[in-house]
């Protein structure tokens, strides 16, 4: 436990950072290297990516958080059997998987990423921190408290200067300047 304290730290640091983490992945991504793009918001994939798991057959268990995120995003008994064989899958089976949400030819993942967080500056950056907030907290939550803790992180955003602007913007017919 004491060797893995660094590599727990980087983990808690991933899972709990407030601005978006999007995972690019060209080529090999096993082990901790996927347990760690899983911790990301989201993953953009190349065709050539491959995904997996592969600690059973050394005798070990994944230990970068993939025996809890794995089965969150593709549900159990799917991210047992992948763990349980050690089996890569390729970034279009991942797609399919719901693990990534974009395959892009290789050499384009990092592209894509750039493409998608210019889409990402239109909207408030309070806006989208909260959101995220909400989404990663409320998937540990009940469905009611999901919904409160919602209405609270709204109601906070109703007093910030970038809801402001973007509503200024949107009746002015203008993009925000956030």
């Amino acid at each position: 436990r004491y060797n893995q304290r660094k590599n727990r730290l980087l983990y808690r640091f991933l899972m709990n950072y407030t601005k978006p983490v999007i995972s690019a992945v060209e080529g090999y991504c096993l082990g901790g290297g996927f347990g760690m793009a899983m911790m990301g918001d989201f993953i953009v994939a190349s065709e050539s990516a491959s995904f997996g798991l592969p600690e059973g057959k050394h005798s070990l268990i994944p230990g970068a958080g993939g025996t809890q995120n794995l089965p969150r995003l593709i549900g159990a008994p799917l991210a047992k059997e992948l763990i349980w064989t050690g089996r890569r899958i390729s970034g279009a089976e991942a797609k399919e998987y719901r693990i990534v949400n974009h395959v892009v030819a290789k050499g384009k993942a990092l592209s894509k990423v750039r493409e998608i967080v210019e889409e990402m500056k239109g909207v408030g950056p309070l806006a989208t921190m909260m959101t995220k907030q909400t989404i990663d907290r409320g998937l540990d939550m009940t469905l009611q408290q999901g919904f409160m803790q919602e209405a609270d992180l709204a109601y906070m955003l109703s007093w910030s200067e970038d809801r402001a602007e973007g509503l200024k913007a949107f009746s002015e017919r203008r993009k925000p300047d956030f």
